[in-house]
């Protein structure tokens, strides 16, 4: 391994995989006698032992690499070793080894518990080591640990924690406090008993006077390593620690250094934040508090809101429990709102992406489309929408989140039949992103520079909203008239007339290219829909290749009005419904 890469590894896994390793060498070498053996008496000429004994070798010498991987590793995390990588991150996920039974694994923890009470660390580290990702050992062995011996291993750790140029045994103990931590979180993890969060502080309470929440700090500390806590144990670690506080923070005017740790200034509320959003149900749970004691930039989290941004995506995913109200909390607390630290104002983007249907005016609320927060209400949603926009990270999720999320709905809708309804809802949701993107981009141009401010600037601008939205393909302006897309954008700002029938030109062509593209959609599946054998298309619509053209591809003006003529006969005959007809004058067709 070389000092500057990133090194990941379960142990117990990477030990394992080194004996079977052993294992099939031995097998291979086995088998080469045997076959040696056949060879004299059959004969034969054959390299097939020569072949086995390299496989053989190849195979042990492999296996001394893992092995000798997994023992470096392992002396890193004992203390015995300094670590010389820049990332190195080991996995203690439960695995059950097929090396090991329950029984050995109980024996080895009770002679863990031994060697930690007698204090031997180095004996309990090197079991630890061995056993800690084994849920019998780690059940057992947290059933030894009460409260009181948990606070006594964060004392010892942030001891060691502390001191500059830390020496070999202090380096040991820091490791084996670790070693505690990562087998206790394990057997949390498995629901096995283990003092839980509430009860560490119950203990700090009995041991302290008065109601300061920032003598909960040294609890920081079970997050600071590499360990992951069950869900229950996570939620209570937010609810009684993280919120308290906040609210301490905000009663001393967003003091947010008040919970930073001595030495490295790292801040526990993020410390725990960021372990809390690696499980989604946690996440939601956290979420479901008091938003104004969580969100608000004033908080002053130390690391600029990066962990809070991690719980924001991770509580509203769909996949959370309850994550879907979370989200609509979320959204709607930040549509009121606009005030987040700039860490967590980057992820809002991804928030919104997996809702990104229910981001439609009230006018569309009621097209069965999919809208999976329902109750959004468009003023909060295009507030947020232009909020997430403000920065560069939030733009870029809206616009990936919006091709990959009209892309499926298209795909959807082709495959049962094209409604202009359900294209328009794509069309509105399209243009909102798009607006919030012209409204954030320009709050970033005049963040930059205050001359944007300037008329000729802003309709500038505005003009490069109505590209940005032709670029992405689908025509979400199609269902916005010019009025509506001027009233968009700053309505200080008076766009002249030009611009405005520049707009409804670009809005009749995108409407004849969206229905063309939806319709080549339900060409596709043409084999089984069956709708276009009464009305074929005329055949230069159609490509050598039986693709049906694009309205882009027909160079040729009589090849665009045929093609308008017979997406008005399909209308006319309700194979689809279409959203760029004239209806007021069925013989000419859509178009400019």
């Amino acid at each position: 391994m070389g000092d500057s890469e990133m090194v990941q590894i379960q142990l117990r896994r990477a030990d394992d995989l080194g004996r079977l390793l052993a294992q099939a060498s031995g097998d291979y070498l086995t088998m080469t006698s045997t076959v040696e053996r056949y060879l004299d008496v059959a004969r034969a000429r054959s390299t097939a032992s020569l072949t086995l004994l390299k496989i053989a070798g190849t195979v042990a010498d492999e296996s001394r690499r893992v092995r000798a991987v997994v023992a470096e590793v392992r002396d890193i995390e004992s203390g015995l070793a300094e670590n010389p990588y820049d990332d190195l991150r080991i996995d203690h996920t439960p695995y059950d080894s097929p090396f090991a039974s329950d029984e050995d694994a109980v024996a080895a923890a009770q002679a863990a518990n031994d060697a930690y009470r007698r204090g031997d660390l180095r004996e309990f580290t090197r079991l630890n080591e061995l056993w800690s990702t084994e849920g019998a050992y780690a059940a057992e062995l947290a059933q030894e640990f009460t409260a009181n011996d948990v606070l006594d291993v964060l004392g010892r750790y942030d001891e060691v924690r502390r001191q500059i140029g830390i020496s070999v045994d202090a380096r040991i103990t820091k490791a084996a406090m670790v070693n505690v931590l990562q087998s206790l979180s394990v057997a949390s993890r498995m629901g096995a008993v283990v003092p839980s969060f509430n009860e560490l502080a119950d203990e700090i309470d009995r041991e302290s006077a008065g109601d300061d929440p920032r003598r909960y700090k040294p609890l920081a500390y079970l997050f600071e390593p590499d360990v992951q806590w069950s869900t229950s144990f996570l939620v209570e670690a937010g609810t009684r620690f993280v919120l308290p506080a906040n609210r301490d923070v905000l009663a001393h005017g967003g003091d947010g250094s008040l919970y930073a740790l001595v030495g490295d200034g790292t801040d526990t509320r993020a410390l725990v934040l960021d372990k809390i959003a690696a499980d989604r149900d946690a996440s939601a749970a956290v979420l479901r508090n008091d938003l104004d004691e969580l969100l608000p930039s004033r908080l002053s989290y130390g690391d600029s809101g990066k962990a809070l941004g991690k719980v924001m995506v991770s509580g509203t995913s769909p996949d959370a429990a309850g994550g879907s109200v979370r989200a609509l909390e979320v959204i709607d607390w930040v549509g009121d709102h606009r005030d987040l630290q700039p860490e967590a104002k980057a992820v809002l983007g991804k928030v919104a992406a997996p809702y990104l249907g229910s981001f439609r005016d009230l006018s569309y609320k009621t097209v069965p489309l999919d809208d999976p927060i329902s109750p959004l209400n468009p003023v909060r949603a295009q507030a947020y929408l232009d909020y997430a926009a403000e920065t560069i990270q939030g733009r870029d999720d809206l616009q990936d989140a919006l091709v990959r999320w009209s892309d499926r709905e298209l795909g959807q809708m082709a495959a049962a039949g094209y409604d202009a309804s359900k294209l328009q809802v794509i069309g509105n949701v399209a243009g909102n992103v798009a607006t919030g993107r012209y409204r954030g981009g320009l709050k970033i141009a005049m963040d930059v520079d205050q001359s944007i401010k300037d008329e000729k600037k802003v309709v500038n601008a505005f003009v490069s909203v109505i590209a940005d939205k032709l670029e992405f393909g689908l025509g979400p302006v199609a269902t916005l008239t010019s009025s509506e897309l001027i009233d968009r954008g700053y309505a200080q700002e008076q766009l002249s007339n030009i611009y405005a029938r520049d707009a409804s030109k670009q809005l009749a062509l995108q409407g004849i290219m969206l229905d063309t593209l939806a319709v080549q959609k339900l060409w596709q599946s043409r084999g089984e829909n069956r709708v276009f054998d009464s009305l074929p298309p005329p055949a230069p619509l159609v490509a050598p290749d039986g693709r049906l053209r694009t309205f882009g591809e027909l160079t040729d003006p009589s090849d665009q009005v045929a093609m308008r003529r017979w997406l008005n006969q399909l209308d006319a005959a309700g194979v689809v419904r279409l959203g760029s007809i004239d209806r007021g004058s069925a013989d000419s067709g859509v178009g400019p």
